[in-house]
């Protein structure tokens, strides 16, 4: 089952983040360091670890011992006079705080397959179908963010990622540590059908 974490989960927003996702039948735990959030706000059974996004050891913990699948950080000082008192502070506090949420997470390689051909019927075409071959057919992006638990998928694992579409575990690539996720379906294809 796919496990959350929200960081800054029991502020305003977030909290309204954690009612949705469990509300639509996933596993929640929240981070939050409840300088402006309420526990009050989370509702009944969700697991609230007291801590900061600037704690790699707390974010660490949390990933393992909640098996955490997705993460959705939220948290962040938000004031503005105070940010303008204080302006090395809130960047001490959102940006290294999001830097480090993002250290705790596994880089990975993910390849997106589009159209291999250039003509939605190459077979249908009077050239050699080589011809039609698109040169923008593989988009390879490496230093893509995933979560923990993915550094150790390994083929025939499949995931779904940001709506697009199936990706598969690379099998001769992936390796332990350094995951290499290919699509192998997207939800939208761009060529129309002929009906």
């Amino acid at each position: 089952m796919t496990s959350w974490l929200v960081t800054g989960g029991a502020g305003y927003i977030g909290s309204h983040v954690v009612r949705a996702l469990t509300g639509s039948g996933r596993q929640v735990v929240v981070l939050d360091d409840l300088t402006t959030g309420d526990p009050g706000r989370l509702p009944a059974g969700v697991p609230l670890e007291r801590g900061s996004t600037l704690d790699r050891a707390v974010l660490d913990r949390v990933l393992r011992e909640y098996g955490v699948t997705g993460v959705v950080h939220i948290a962040a000082k938000k004031q503005v006079g105070e940010s303008v008192e204080r302006p090395l502070w809130y960047y001490r506090e959102n940006i290294d705080g999001l830097r480090t949420v993002l250290e705790a997470a596994v880089d990975a390689e993910v390849r997106i397959y589009d159209n291999l051909f250039s003509d939605p019927d190459p077979d249908g075409a009077d050239v050699d179908f080589t011809t039609l071959l698109s040169p923008g057919s593989l988009e390879t992006l490496r230093g893509c963010k995933a979560e923990k638990m993915l550094e150790t998928a390994k083929p025939p694992d499949a995931f779904q990622f940001l709506r697009l579409g199936y990706f598969a575990v690379d099998s001769k690539d992936s390796k332990p540590g350094a995951p290499v996720f290919n699509r192998a379906v997207a939800l939208k294809d761009g060529f129309k059908t002929g009906s």
